[in-house]
């Protein structure tokens, strides 16, 4: 009981038939056009996001005469950071994604590496991986790529694709970038980059497979957070395309950029 008197608050009741549905409207999509459905309430956290950026980003933009990488993220890139919130409280291993790149014969190559942030406030993945792994010799002919991330609690799948590019210690930019994710490794983590090189077989210094799965490494160096380990890579992806599918409430957004770096997006058949 809301302590109102009934007698002085008549419900009207609307038929059916007058009620308002929601209805296709063309809306913007940063510098493309393109018509959706408005979501309902539940599922709108991606286009309202989008809408948001699409107008703040042109105002900026006349207003300040900035560059698309100085103005805010994409709507893809809030979605994928609340799927990550949504999913790691019961998703322990949600930063877990799969990454397809091109083998020099040109067959594909999967594995499953570990997000490890966006870098800075830019749209740009990071991964790392090792000097010797073949994923490097990989892109060094061909820089194309695909991370494919599923969200299990959430029922979401994201598909971010563009082309990689791989900091070495020899690189001439990214320097402290690399060294700061080195930084935020786990010292275990930091000792894989100094075993014996990925992908050949194991042998000791007799020649014989080994006994034990361990290695010997240099416990300096493995708690060194400033110092990367000489085979410890930076990979960064430019990302150009985003499909993301929300199997919960069957919408499907494909994410575009252009040659301008503007983000458009476009609803389709999931």
């Amino acid at each position: 009981h809301n302590g109102l008197n009934p007698s002085h608050h008549r419900v009207t009741r609307v038929p059916r038939s007058s009620r308002a549905y929601p209805t296709r409207r063309a809306v913007w999509c940063d510098s493309h056009k393109s018509t959706v459905t408005r979501p309902r309430k539940e599922d709108s956290a991606v286009s309202t996001t989008s809408s948001v950026f699409r107008a703040a980003s042109r105002r900026d933009r006349q207003k300040n005469k900035m560059s698309p990488t100085a103005i805010a993220s994409p709507a893809w890139r809030a979605a994928v950071l609340t799927a990550i919130k949504k999913n790691d409280k019961h998703m322990p291993y949600t930063k877990y994604v799969q990454l397809a790149t091109v083998k020099p014969c040109g067959r594909p190559a999967n594995r499953t590496v570990v997000f490890r942030g966006f870098l800075g406030e830019t749209e740009k993945v990071t991964v790392v991986t090792d000097l010797r792994s073949s994923k490097v010799t990989e892109l060094e002919k061909n820089a194309a790529g695909e991370f494919a991330w599923y969200f299990p609690e959430t029922r979401e799948q994201f598909r971010i694709a563009g082309d990689l590019t791989v900091v070495t210690k020899d690189s001439f930019k990214m320097q402290k970038e690399r060294r700061e994710a080195w930084g935020r490794m786990s010292p275990n983590g930091r000792a894989q980059f100094l075993w014996p090189t990925p992908g050949f077989p194991q042998m000791d210094d007799d020649g014989k497979k080994p006994s034990k799965q361990t290695f010997d490494v240099d416990d300096a160096a493995v708690h060194d957070a400033k110092n990367a380990a000489d085979n410890f890579c930076l990979v960064i992806m430019d990302v150009d395309e985003v499909d993301h599918l929300s199997l919960r409430s069957n919408r499907r957004y494909v994410h575009i950029k252009d040659g301008n770096g503007d983000w458009g997006c476009t609803e389709v058949n999931p």
